[in-house]
């Protein structure tokens, strides 16, 4: 088994971070930890040349496990979620625990789905929620699974349709550090390179010692697209430590898992107010050299109430200051004031 990858190293720049984080931190007796992950498949095969969408599966676990005073693991909040999208990225169908969900089928995956899903979960800050946020972006960006399925001259056959495939993310205003115009990403198409991404095996997340260090979370087939967060907190004081690990894998045939985008974080925030004391971000692997350019902006963010994160962190970290998967784990520490809420309920 063999990583597929056209990486480079890029004059006057220093290679993307590419170790994968192994095992997972012990759990830390009054705390909380929510884990989730959402898996892209593809039932019916790659697009067909020449297309750009083919049919998903997008299937997930959540759970909310408090570990109380004496270290005992009580699961708070869990279930699972599937979702079948056509090729326009339109549910098709839903399976899943919360019976609300059923009222997206029909709805499109992408453009205004988070509208849509807040609607049908209603209550925000949940692990559903939580979940179920990151569905709009891993279902646009699943098709990069079949990159470690096909010799790196495929899929595409020529130069121009190169081109034409990394412009597609290109459109518009700069859309992160790492698609900056004339960068590595941009230098890398022109030099017609099907996939440059600087990607690494990833690390075992399960802890050994600890069957609750996850929640069960499905086998990957062969060519999946895989993302997996987590979120740690307790209490310091009069403050909230927070702990948070986001990875986003493809799968190349057999038990190869490969990390494409992979950061971690540790941020203390303010019990009462929730405002952002203090944060650390590592980016543990990135595709592109100008990927951990973005990391040191995250600091902007501190003084801000991370209640609002959801709408602020896209508002304040934008363009060259932002990486898009960055931004999305950011995003998720919005929900630490409802997690620790019920941490202190459960404590209680």
């Amino acid at each position: 088994m063999t990583i597929v990858t056209g990486r480079w190293s890029l004059p006057g720049t220093d290679d993307p971070p590419h170790r994968s984080v192994v095992g997972t931190p012990k759990r830390l007796a009054s705390s909380i930890r929510r884990t989730t992950d959402l898996t892209a498949t593809f039932p019916d095969g790659p697009a067909a040349p020449g297309t750009w969408g083919t049919t998903l599966r997008m299937s997930g676990g959540y759970r909310d496990l408090l570990t109380t005073e004496a270290g005992e693991p009580v699961v708070v909040d869990g279930g699972a979620v599937q979702l079948d999208l056509d090729t326009r990225r339109v549910i098709t169908e839903v399976r899943a625990d919360h019976a609300g969900l059923t009222a997206l089928v029909g709805t499109s995956a992408g453009r205004g789905f988070r509208a849509e899903m807040a609607q049908a979960v209603d209550s925000p800050g949940s692990p559903l929620h939580f979940l179920l946020d990151d569905v709009a972006v891993v279902s646009g960006i699943a098709g990069v699974a079949w990159s470690q399925h096909q010799p790196l001259s495929l899929p595409v056959d020529d130069a121009k349709q190169v081109g034409a495939s990394f412009k597609r993310t290109s459109r518009g205003k700069i859309a992160c550090s790492g698609l900056r115009p004339g960068g590595y990403h941009e230098i890398s198409w022109q030099r017609a390179i099907p996939f440059p991404h600087w990607v690494e095996e990833a690390g075992e997340l399960d802890a050994k010692d600890d069957p609750w260090s996850w929640h069960d979370v499905t086998p990957a087939e062969d060519a999946c697209f895989r993302r997996r967060r987590r979120i740690d907190v307790h209490f310091d004081g009069a403050a909230i430590e927070v702990a948070a690990h986001f990875r986003d894998s493809v799968h190349a045939t057999g038990p190869l898992e490969v990390a494409l985008h992979e950061y971690s974080l540790t941020a203390r925030v303010h019990a009462l107010t929730h405002e952002l004391l203090a944060i650390s971000v590592t980016g543990n692997v990135l595709p592109f050299p100008e990927c951990p350019w973005a990391i040191p902006h995250a600091g902007q963010l501190v003084g801000n109430d991370v209640s609002g994160f959801r709408v602020d962190v896209p508002r304040a970290l934008t363009e060259l200051e932002s990486c898009s998967h960055l931004n999305d784990m950011l995003r998720g520490l919005a929900d630490v004031p409802y997690l620790a809420a019920a941490l202190t309920e459960s404590l209680s």
